[in-house]
């Protein structure tokens, strides 16, 4: 899969395949880390 989009108009997120990234350009990427078990809250924020 190379990515998904959202059903629900109210989530603002989608999600990308990483691995078909060039190096350099994931190597400048901002992770965040997503508490999605829980609470759905970014860990970082």
């Amino acid at each position: 899969m190379t990515h998904w989009t959202k059903v629900d108009p109210a989530i603002d997120r989608i999600g990308i395949n990483a691995r078909l990234m060039p190096p350099d350009i994931l190597a400048a990427a901002r992770i965040r880390r997503l508490d999605g078990a829980d609470t759905g809250l970014y860990l970082d924020a």
